[in-house]
């Protein structure tokens, strides 16, 4: 996850944190680097999708605020092994 703010100073410094994740929160946000991990296996067929809302705000006086949502949907894999593959 990437967040940008074109202000100057203290105005331009963003913090983001994941706010909420459906169906559960199994994922974590590494707020310094914008790198979300799994913190549990992932099954596609316990669960298909994840949905995850990223909130950000700035550090101005009277801070903005912006949300943005990551699906993360399971797909079958290839050959007879089982598993798949999780994509955003």
């Amino acid at each position: 996850v990437r967040v940008e703010d074109p202000d100057e100073d203290k105005n331009g410094l963003v913090t983001m944190a994941l706010q909420v994740g459906m169906p559960r929160l199994d994922f974590h946000l590494n707020t310094s680097t914008g790198i979300v991990t799994s913190t549990a296996p992932l099954d596609r067929e316990q669960i298909g999708q994840y949905y995850l809302r990223f909130i950000a705000y700035d550090a101005g006086k009277f801070p903005r605020t912006s949300t943005a949502t990551l699906t993360i949907t399971g797909e079958a894999g290839g050959g007879g092994g089982g598993g798949g593959d999780f994509h955003h």
